[in-house]
């Protein structure tokens, strides 16, 4: 049976990207708002447009009621074919006390002052069979 390669392997130059999700999702997991949002670009504009400000507020109050937030990144692949930044796609479950999804997600992500942080954010699709 053949091996898949891995998309990401050899390309050290994916470290700083991954990273930054990782920090940024055990941001999200400890509830710990001022990291989670630092980890957005100044550009960033909620998916469905919206005000910055309005879901800066949405998210804390979110984060603040949140228990037990078990945020997992799963199979993140760096895609660094577009023109500004890089776009990460990855598998993300997410379960914090009754409520529980798992959906393909996409970062697009840009680099700023030797940071890689989030410019845009988009759920892709539903994953089925959510573990």
């Amino acid at each position: 049976i053949p091996a898949f390669p891995d998309p990401n392997a050899g390309s050290a130059d994916n470290e700083p990207v991954l990273k930054a999700v990782n920090e940024w999702a055990s941001a999200w997991s400890r509830r710990d708002e001022d990291a989670y949002l630092a980890a957005y670009d100044a550009s960033f504009v909620p998916q469905g447009g919206g005000n910055r400000t309005e879901w800066e507020k949405r998210r804390r109050l979110l984060l603040g009621v949140s228990q037990n937030i078990d945020l997992k990144v799963d199979s993140p692949v760096v895609d660094r074919s577009g023109a500004d930044g890089v776009t990460v796609t990855f598998n993300q479950f997410y379960k914090s006390g009754g409520y529980r999804d798992a959906v393909v997600k996409q970062l697009r992500m840009v680099e700023r002052d030797g940071r890689w942080l989030i410019a845009e954010e988009k759920v892709v699709s539903i994953l089925r069979g959510n573990p």
